[in-house]
């Protein structure tokens, strides 16, 4: 389980090198958005290899920016952190890379909290790991997860993904259109998606897997 890097630190964000090194971000950040700011640095800096902690109870606000995730990066909460995203254009984390690993975490966003929303060619996103991460609505018309265009091999895990709830046309739990090559399982998800909770499209050779969970929808669960 994650744990907080170095007991002496105040720091709101740590990155953390394979070598142990760490740096700190937002240390005497009073507000959200202050500390937004940091881990809109960190996760900016972040490469290959490293992981990005931040710390709650409280909440992060990135404003209308998207926390774009590099290869092989993990952004890690601890304590229940709060992300809260206005409208970027983009998923709140955007998740278009391989080798990523989110935990534990929450996410308010106006358009979607984890995914890539525009992509013209398909995007690669295999091994991605994401558990305890909660995607809710902060939008008359959101998505908890989406992605467009994307070959996804990846497990989700005790992960919550909710649109609004309105009459079948506010959004999706999970969305994604997939290329052939992509594995997907849930394991033990809660989601509710307005239009569907869970909806895949995309190539015929995709494989979805649902293991345990609820999955409700004011049209259709699945």
């Amino acid at each position: 389980a994650p744990q907080r890097i170095a007991a002496t630190t105040d720091a709101p964000v740590v990155l953390r090198s394979p070598n142990g090194r760490i740096r700190t971000y937002g240390r005497g950040a009073a507000n959200a958005a202050a500390r937004g700011a940091a881990l809109l640095a960190a996760v900016d800096e972040a490469a290959t290899g490293q992981a990005v902690y931040f710390y709650g109870p409280g909440q992060f606000d990135v404003g209308e920016d998207s926390l774009v995730l590099a290869e092989g990066v993990s952004l890690i909460g601890v304590g229940r952190p709060l992300i809260s995203a206005g409208d970027s254009g983009d998923a709140a984390v955007v998740v278009a890379q391989d080798d990523i690993t989110l935990a534990g975490f929450d996410v308010q966003a106006e358009r979607s909290g984890i995914g890539a929303l525009t992509h013209p060619t398909t995007c690669d996103v295999r091994n991605l790991v994401v558990r305890d991460v909660r995607c809710l609505p902060n939008d008359e018309e959101c998505n908890g997860a989406y992605w467009d265009n994307v070959r996804l091999v990846g497990e989700f895990h005790g992960c919550t993904f909710r649109s609004p709830e309105a009459a079948g046309g506010a959004g999706f739990g999970v969305y994604a259109v997939l290329h052939a090559d992509s594995r997907v399982r849930l394991v033990d998800c809660d989601v509710f998606g307005d239009t569907d909770a869970i909806f895949a499209a995309g190539a015929s050779g995709a494989i979805v897997d649902i293991d345990g969970g609820s999955y409700a929808s004011t049209l259709d669960a699945i």
